[in-house]
């Protein structure tokens, strides 16, 4: 049963990001149940592979609601930076978590386009120096 889960746990983690969905403790749960049974909830809630995506997915929306609480200008490539830099890894998707882009929270706060793929890689930087490049031929004009 113990291997079972665990493979459940990675097919669900590998499928959901393939379909571009977020992946939570939730459907990792169901997802092993579908696999050994809806009557063993208890051993799966306390599986290893379960309680991975649990505290992780915990772990990823604190620093998704901190990083949006913290910033007043704020682009999706700095919290992506920020959470892999956090977490100690080179990319998002190497949190195996689903994309960042499908992340509720991302969703909420940032709405992405559907049409996105990837996350942009535009910093703040690069945004404010935009804006005083804006400033300047306004000001240039008067």
């Amino acid at each position: 049963m113990h291997g079972e889960i665990t493979a459940a746990v990675a097919l669900y983690r590998r499928d959901a990001a393939a379909k571009w969905q977020h992946v939570s403790y939730e459907g990792a749960v169901l997802a092993a149940q579908e696999s050994v049974g809806l009557n063993m909830r208890k051993a799966i809630a306390e599986h290893h592979a379960v309680q991975q995506v649990l505290k992780l997915d915990r772990r990823l929306e604190e620093r998704i609601a901190c990083f949006i609480s913290g910033r007043v200008v704020r682009t999706l490539w700095d919290l992506e930076v920020a959470i892999c830099r956090e977490e100690g890894v080179r990319a998002y998707e190497d949190l195996e978590m689903g994309p960042l882009l499908a992340h509720p929270l991302v969703v909420a706060q940032f709405k992405p386009s559907p049409q996105l793929q990837s996350t942009p890689k535009v910093s703040v930087m690069e945004v404010v120096e935009a804006l005083r490049s804006v400033v300047r031929q306004y000001e240039d004009a008067a």
